[in-house]
């Protein structure tokens, strides 16, 4: 079993909250649905500070822990990603999207993985990942569960079958 997460690839459009205070609400969503969402409005940077385009992508990278779409990828998706988590509408010069992940297994193998404490016994970071695939089974997207010290935001998982449908797709970034 393959699993795999978001990277940022090198050149590519980012997607930033117009406000400065608006990135803690991306790192609380904690695999909860959102009952009441009040999208920060948001910017694409199309360019480099030097005036070059960056590379177009479906995806324009936010960090490893939200996943934003633009319209035709949001399109092309949604019925695989639906069962896995939400579409939010987000503010922007065009129609962009975020895909809450609700899905959430407690699928870290613990003993089995590298990771540093604190002295308390929370995680303070994983260094080296190792995942239970007996609890991950079939499900395609997933987050691990917020940790007790609150500390850990969790990246998104992906299962290679769900990766292998994207590239598929012709989507880009």
């Amino acid at each position: 079993m393959n699993i795999y997460v978001l990277s940022v690839i090198e050149g590519q459009e980012w997607v930033l909250p117009r406000q400065a205070d608006d990135y803690q609400l991306f790192s609380t969503l904690c695999g909860r649905k959102q009952t009441q969402w009040h999208p920060p409005r948001m910017e694409i940077l199309r360019e480099h500070d030097d005036g070059t385009l960056r590379q177009y992508s479906d995806f324009p990278w936010l960090g490893e822990h939200v996943l934003i779409l633009r319209a035709r990828a949001s399109k092309l998706l949604r019925p695989t990603l639906e069962p896995y988590g939400e579409f939010l509408p987000l503010p922007a010069d065009e129609p962009i999207s975020l895909f809450n992940v609700t899905t959430v297994i407690d699928a870290l193998d613990e003993e089995r993985s590298k990771i540093v404490r604190f002295d308390d016994g929370g995680i303070m970071v994983i260094e080296s990942l190792v995942l239970r695939a007996d609890a991950i089974g079939g499900t395609e997207i997933f987050k691990l569960p917020e940790r007790a010290d609150g500390v850990r935001i969790s990246d998104i998982y992906l299962q290679e079958t769900i990766v292998r449908r994207i590239g598929e797709l012709g989507l880009k970034g």
